[in-house]
């Protein structure tokens, strides 16, 4: 007697988060990033700054602890959230 069996079905794929970017201004310092969307931000010395390697969703959000200053690209569609110390 023969049989044939049959390979499982593929898994389906899972949704995967954007990795998370983290670049550090150290004291003394300043360091000047452009995010993937073309805002410009200029990180303040002892300031670090997390965010996506691409920006999904409906709206672009980083995290900021300490001081910096954003040159916001322009996207009506899109709002450009900063989250730090409890505030937004």
């Amino acid at each position: 007697l023969y049989s044939q069996l049959q390979a499982p079905a593929a898994p389906e794929p899972l949704a995967v988060a954007p990795q998370q970017l983290e670049k550090v201004a150290e004291w003394g310092q300043k360091l000047t990033v452009k995010l993937p969307d073309g805002t410009i931000v200029k990180l303040n010395g002892g300031s670090r700054l997390t965010f996506p390697e691409v920006f999904e969703g409906p709206i672009r959000e980083v995290r900021l602890a300490g001081e910096a200053f954003f040159e916001v690209a322009h996207n009506p569609a899109r709002p450009f959230v900063v989250r730090g110390n409890g505030l937004e």
